[in-house]
């Protein structure tokens, strides 16, 4: 293995096709630990060849993005000779990733990461952080034929992943009784307890459920819409006597698929009474559900 998790850090390769609109994306990830690089990048194949078909979106700067990938991939190679270790090797590796980044290619640093696992080393840690960070976006796709397969997108994960990043998801190394639970037990009026996607509780119960009908098949995006309508509606009411509960279904609507399932779907989802559907795609509807969220996580009831 290599260097202890606690001191891993990373740092994220950005592309930005018009920098007059300024609007970058992620394509890449550096994990650096107390004497190895780890690069894990867009287009790239197995074996760290550069595959310009797969990344069709970057054939504005082809040309520049090889001499970039080639230039990474040199200073990784150069890093992971040197004889530096610990926090030395840290910054001075992360100071030679970030300098002469310039016009459509750039390398940000990111911070540390502590992942769950101790056992992870910078490799494993480079493949998280690739999933979470770069092919987590739904406007980026790394393998065309994984995109029409249609497994590019999951949404329980980019939600997970932006909770994540706002520090409001309580995990085993970050505990507080206002942040928000992955899976834990909530009431309706059954004996047995749903478990929904996410919860928080600051004063009044919030629970939240993902319905991605663009990941799944029609009967199934169609049959976990109604299951979310039925549970949230049976949560609210098997929670009324404790006070008022905030019902929120996290949406992904798919444009060309599934069309039934969306519809019917949709409609199940706006007959339960007090729900607030947030179109997950919809940056304004997304940036102010997380701020709702945020301000739940660290205000003190």
């Amino acid at each position: 293995m290599g260097a202890s998790v606690a001191n891993m850090r990373y740092a994220v390769a950005k592309y930005t096709p018009d920098l007059f609109r300024k609007e970058p994306r992620n394509i890449g990830v550096f994990v650096v630990g107390d004497n190895r690089v780890a690069l894990r990048l867009l287009g790239e194949r197995s074996d760290c060849v550069l595959d310009l078909r797969r990344v069709p979106w970057a054939q504005q700067h082809g040309s520049t993005f090889a001499e970039w990938h080639n230039h990474w991939r040199t200073t990784v190679e150069e890093l992971n000779h040197t004889r530096l270790v610990g926090s030395d090797f840290q910054t001075f590796a992360l100071a030679r990733l970030v300098d002469g980044s310039q016009n459509a290619f750039a390398v940000v640093g990111g911070g540390r990461y502590i992942p769950d696992d101790d056992g992870l080393d910078v490799e494993d840690v480079a493949d998280l952080l690739f999933r979470r960070l770069v092919t987590g976006d739904p406007q980026v796709a790394d393998d065309p034929e994984e995109d029409a397969r249609g497994e590019r997108f999951h949404l329980r994960r980019v939600v997970r992943s932006a909770f994540d990043e706002r520090g409001l998801l309580a995990k085993r190394t970050r505990t507080s009784p206002t942040l928000i639970q992955q899976e834990a037990e909530v009431l309706g009026t059954l004996k047995v307890p749903y478990k929904p996607a996410f919860s928080q509780r600051n004063g009044r119960l919030a629970v939240m459920e993902d319905v991605d009908f663009g990941q799944f098949g029609e009967d199934k995006a169609r049959d976990h819409a109604l299951y979310t309508a039925h549970m949230l509606a049976d949560i609210r009411l098997g929670q009324q006597l404790a006070g008022p509960v905030d019902l929120y279904a996290i949406v992904h609507y798919a444009s060309e698929r599934n069309e039934y399932a969306q519809t019917l779907g949709r409609a199940a989802l706006e007959g339960v009474d007090g729900i607030q559907i947030i179109n997950w795609d919809d940056m304004w509807d997304r940036e102010r559900f997380l701020k709702i969220r945020a301000a739940a996580a660290n205000s003190l009831h």
